[in-house]
């Protein structure tokens, strides 16, 4: 009996490996930095937000935008009436272990915020995006590379639970995505994006963590190498609530300096509800780093 007891045991064991992802712990070596939108109070006491100087660049695909897309000015500043905290990025962290990339991305809270008495709880409700790719030539693929997202995460089944609902991954097939450090010329508009689209099959999960959206990514069924990952050259972030989606990368091919507008002045942006973070390679995690070092010594002893 006690057989067959041990031998069901194992079977569950198994099955719960084979189907479960609750056993994924997310490790991260680096942390990348983002600036956050600024609140303010005008004189007849209502709230209005505003974007630090420089925290936007049109020039290098980098957007710091998590507001509604009309602005006004106020003083000297050009300011939105509405806020998305989902979608304004505080920091991301990163990491990896032999099979999975980890990404963790860190909002300032849940909340849509327009002036109202009570804020309007949202949670995670929008696009949640990682690009990444490790060519040294530009415009080729995978220059461009993947582009990792999640799609309503809070909205998912399990939200906090790792699992493969509402992700997919998207392919930069035809390399028309990114040029040199992941940034074409202004001046190169059009293209198709990030065209070929798949299922996660088990290889992207995520999951709700507070404020973050947590990615763990199986780079190794993508060809991606613990070296590719130590020397990225082109690792990205982003959050959309207003774009469209995988064909419209990079946004500053899709629309000109003057479509995309700027959150520094009042004209009219194609550009709006989105917020955007470069990252970088990532460091060897520490524990991978003493695996060697115990290695090295024992190669030492003998």
């Amino acid at each position: 009996m006690k057989r067959y007891i041990i031998f069901a045991l194992m079977v569950f064991i198994a099955a719960g490996t084979q189907f479960s992802f609750a056993t994924i712990d997310p490790s991260y070596s680096v942390t990348f930095y983002d600036a956050t939108t600024n609140l303010n109070t005008g004189d007849d006491g209502s709230p209005y937000w505003w974007i630090s100087g420089g925290a936007d660049d049109y020039n290098s695909d980098l957007y710091e935008r998590p507001t509604a897309q009309t602005l006004e000015k106020v003083g000297v500043k050009y300011v939105a009436r509405e806020y998305f905290e989902n979608l304004d990025i505080v920091q991301v962290q990163a990491g990896y272990d032999a099979e999975y990339m980890y990404i963790g991305m860190e909002m300032v809270g849940l909340n849509k915020l327009n002036g109202s008495p009570e804020p309007e709880v949202e949670g995670l409700v929008y696009r949640y995006q990682v690009r990444l790719g490790n060519n040294a030539t530009p415009n080729r693929a995978p220059a461009g590379g993947l582009l990792l997202e999640v799609d309503q995460p809070s909205g998912k089944s399990n939200p906090t639970d790792f699992n493969g609902d509402k992700a997919f991954i998207y392919w930069d097939e035809n390399g028309d995505v990114s040029g040199p450090i992941g940034v074409n010329t202004p001046a190169e508009k059009g293209g198709d994006g990030y065209e070929t689209k798949y299922d996660s099959n088990g290889n992207l999960l995520t999951r709700t963590n507070g404020n973050m959206v947590e990615f763990a990514f199986n780079y190794t069924a993508y060809g991606y190498t613990e070296t590719d990952l130590l020397n990225l050259l082109y690792l990205a972030f982003s959050t959309d609530k207003g774009m469209n989606g995988s064909s419209k990368f990079l946004w500053n091919d899709q629309y000109t300096l003057t479509e995309a507008g700027t959150p520094y002045d009042t004209n009219a942006q194609n550009i709006y509800e989105v917020d955007s973070l470069a990252g970088g390679p990532i460091p060897e995690p520490a524990t991978l780093a003493l695996l060697g070092l115990g290695a090295l010594l024992l190669r030492r002893k003998k």
